[in-house]
């Protein structure tokens, strides 16, 4: 999601609690850590919490790999990137009750989830 979307956006997410967002466009698939008011904490791969963070945020999920791809590599992991995949793909969110929900992003080419994360509403 652009900067400027983002700064659009994120203050309604941030007011009425939303847990993810999904979107598309980039030509590749993306799913970032919980963010809230551009603050995230990813050691090691991972959203923890620590004493200057806030667990809830929104996570942003970007379905953008159906059409045509980039050739061009990707050029930088952004530190608030969980999972950043170049292939063609798809999206499945299965919710599975009112606190939880499962998020799989699958391969195309032969159906293999190749990112997955459990959405948890701290809320």
């Amino acid at each position: 999601m652009s900067k400027m979307l983002r700064k659009t956006l994120e203050p309604l997410f941030i007011k009425n609690k939303v847990n993810f967002f999904i979107n598309g466009h980039s030509h590749i698939y993306e799913r970032t850590c919980a963010i809230s008011r551009y603050n995230f904490n990813k050691p090691r791969g991972s959203c923890i919490e620590d004493n200057n963070y806030d667990e809830w945020g929104v996570t942003y999920l970007t379905v953008g790999s159906g059409g045509m791809l980039k050739n061009s590599p990707i050029e930088k992991n952004y530190s608030w990137s969980l999972s950043l995949i170049k292939t063609y793909g798809f999206g499945k969110l299965d919710v599975l009750n009112m606190s939880h929900a499962l998020w799989k992003f699958y391969g195309s080419l032969n159906n293999t989830i190749l990112d997955e994360a459990t959405i948890i509403n701290k809320i």
